[in-house]
């Protein structure tokens, strides 16, 4: 018996087929994900708001949501955090209309009652690793966001001040502000 080798699939393939809309592509493989319920896509959206405002009185960058990002080629990885910003010096003209190549300034997850902390910590190491400078985790259930960057993680709570750095600088929000309800 022969083992039959999978056709890895490329993000421009991935990109025009229909379920790409719920799945990400890991590696050339598609993993599905589920469409988001009421309090993520809320808190995403909380967390967006804040970003937009700033960038628009600043001109920082661009923030996005659910956006896919090509990481890695052959075989390709294709991320789409729950929102993403680019900071203004790496935006060459408009918006494309396929995957963004590269790695968003800012990640952040907003996690969902099915997410594994294996599958969560994968997200963050890729990131990071693919050149991303921060990464926020958004815990709806414990109302904490945790804060990675390459010399390691903060969480911070209640009335904790989540500040930027960067091209972020200047950017400032109580983290209870993506959990009021």
């Amino acid at each position: 018996m022969h083992a039959t080798a999978r056709k890895l699939i490329t993000a421009e393939e991935f990109f025009l087929m229909p379920e790409s809309r719920w799945c990400e592509l890991v590696y050339g493989e598609l993993v599905p994900m589920a469409p988001v319920g009421e309090s993520h896509g809320f808190r995403a959206g909380r967390v967006y708001l804040a970003l937009e405002l700033f960038c628009e009185r600043t001109s920082a960058g661009r923030v996005l949501i659910e956006t896919g990002y090509r990481l890695s080629l052959d075989p390709d990885l294709v991320r789409a955090p729950d929102v993403s910003f680019i900071r203004r010096d790496r935006i060459q003209g408009p918006p494309a209309d396929g995957y963004r190549e590269g790695p968003p300034d800012l990640a952040v997850e907003v996690l969902s009652p099915g997410d594994t902390a294996t599958e969560i910590n994968e997200k963050i190491n890729e990131y990071l690793d693919f050149g991303t400078t921060e990464v926020w985790i958004v815990d709806p259930r414990q109302k904490q966001v945790q804060v990675h960057r390459k010399g390691g993680a903060v969480t911070l709570r209640g009335d904790d001040v989540l500040e930027g750095q960067g091209p972020l600088a200047g950017f400032s929000v109580p983290v209870s502000r993506f959990f009021i309800d």
